[in-house]
């Protein structure tokens, strides 16, 4: 809960102060920033709303990768809008993000309540998950006034705050509730296999937004109450495992080592010659 606590005071920082972040890695870039300078061998490239430039700069980098079988280069050349061009601010009273935006600035307009996240395996409220396990995520909210097709979503976070995966309601392609009078509740249910992530700790958050996801608002967020400890069975490098459905070492002119399968997560089977 603290390491969140200072993510968020990071974010609330950048509000009132400045913070200069450079780097490739633009998903921490539309994590921390507001605006983005695209330099490409000193010549500026763009400048505008974070989000826009790093998709256009991630839409330059997947073109030169394909191009011609050239390979990897940073040059940019995917892209030939005017360097100069900025986006369009948005309204004051609505943000215009590709999606319902989980590393939004921390305030919410208010309106509706979040009253409790809970995780749930076979009916049972879990706190420690290993991986692999049919999960229930529940969502139970109430409406502070009158709304007009609310959409709950939620978002994992590793210790430093980074979101690992989330969802929200209205990908799931059902229709929203027509509209909800003041003090009416509603909840969300996700069903999900919980993917294989190191071992640690992690927070799940929620938020409920109005609109729809090019135009929407959040009203209200929780955090720092729902939290899960992650026992990896299947240790491995990088932010993810994966459930490998077989696993062997072949040796030239010997028979191969019997398969790993996926009906055996995580555990390493040794056989004697």
């Amino acid at each position: 809960a603290f390491q969140q606590k200072c993510m968020r005071f990071l974010a609330e920082f950048r509000r009132r102060g400045a913070v200069l972040f450079v780097s490739h890695d633009s998903r921490m870039v539309t994590s921390l920033c507001d605006r983005v300078l695209w330099l490409d061998r000193g010549v500026v490239r763009a400048t505008g709303a974070a989000r826009e430039v790093c998709r256009r700069y991630e839409a330059a980098l997947s073109s030169e990768s394909t191009e011609e079988n050239e390979g990897f280069r940073i040059g940019g050349r995917g892209w030939r809008e005017t360097p100069s061009r900025e986006s369009p601010a948005p309204r004051a009273d609505m943000r215009v993000p590709a999606d319902f935006d989980a590393d939004a600035p921390l305030d919410a307009a208010g309106g509706a309540v979040i009253d409790r996240i809970g995780v749930f395996s076979s009916g049972t409220p879990r706190r420690v998950l290993t991986g692999g396990e049919d999960v229930e995520l529940r969502i139970e909210c109430h409406a502070e006034r009158p709304l007009t097709r609310p959409t709950v979503g939620f978002m994992l976070r590793d210790r430093l705050g980074q979101g690992v995966f989330g969802d929200h309601t209205y990908a799931g392609g059902g229709t929203a509730p027509a509209a909800l009078q003041a003090g009416q509740g509603f909840s969300a249910s996700f069903r999900f296999r919980f993917p294989y992530l190191l071992s640690g700790e992690y927070a799940m958050e929620a938020a409920v937004y109005e609109g729809a996801p090019t135009h929407n608002r959040m009203l209200a967020r929780l955090h720092d109450t729902a939290f899960l400890s992650m026992q990896s069975r299947h240790p491995g490098g990088g932010l993810v495992n994966i459930p490998a459905s077989s696993i062997r070492l072949s040796v030239e002119g010997e028979e191969p080592v019997p398969s790993l399968t996926a009906a055996m997560p995580g555990k390493l089977i040794a056989r004697q010659p």
